[in-house]
């Protein structure tokens, strides 16, 4: 018969074993827990052929884009660029990744001579420091040059899960999220995970 004094033993037992493999740290669970969405972003590649990144923002201003790749060799650390807004923007916003570019890294040239070099863009908003957990937007994962050439010039691409994967596309490490294509007003009202569903652009 399962007594109170045996539920107690294995409590204990489970405890002294949890804080035995270092009292686990769930701080960065707490932050997860709270983070709210800032807007929603997607991709496209312009009839000049420029990679422009399509932001709405919603909960909070959108300030800067950082642009980053893999580095060089497997040890290298990633490579990134950022392109910095004028001043911080609500609603609708259009980025072009202006090609050629000075900066060193030349993140933005690398990826479009090397139309297999995947890329992440991560789309910054502004705070004030005032919030212990200020709102963010999704990033655009694992993406090519490639990728973008593949849909018509002008296509605007979001991204999501892919529920279609495979266990062995899985471990072989491919993707989880597809790319979806859609016009620009459509992205502008679509429902998506990303945001509210009173997040949409004028």
């Amino acid at each position: 018969m399962f007594s109170l004094r045996s539920s107690l033993t294995i409590g204990t037992s489970f405890g002294a074993l949890f804080c035995l493999y270092g009292c686990i740290d769930l701080s960065g669970w707490d932050e997860m827990a709270h983070l709210s969405s800032a807007g929603d972003a997607a991709i496209s590649l312009s009839e000049d052929g420029t990679i422009v990144m399509h932001v709405i923002a919603c909960k909070a201003p959108l300030e800067r884009i950082k642009v980053f790749t893999r580095g060089d060799y497997p040890e290298a650390p990633y490579k990134e660029e950022f392109i910095r807004l004028d001043s911080p923007q609500y609603g609708y916003i259009e980025v072009p990744l202006a090609y050629p570019t000075n900066n060193d890294p030349d993140v933005i040239n690398t990826i479009m001579n090397e139309p297999d070099r995947m890329f992440w863009a991560y789309p910054y908003a502004y705070h004030d420091g005032t919030e212990k957990y200020p709102p963010h937007f999704p990033e655009l994962d694992g993406v090519t040059l490639h990728m973008l050439e593949s849909y018509p010039r002008g296509t605007v691409l979001y991204q999501t899960i892919n529920l279609e994967q495979t266990r062995e596309e899985e471990r072989a490490g491919t993707n989880s999220l597809r790319l979806v294509p859609t016009t620009v007003e459509n992205f502008k009202h679509i429902p998506s995970h990303h945001r509210e569903p009173d997040c949409v652009a004028n």
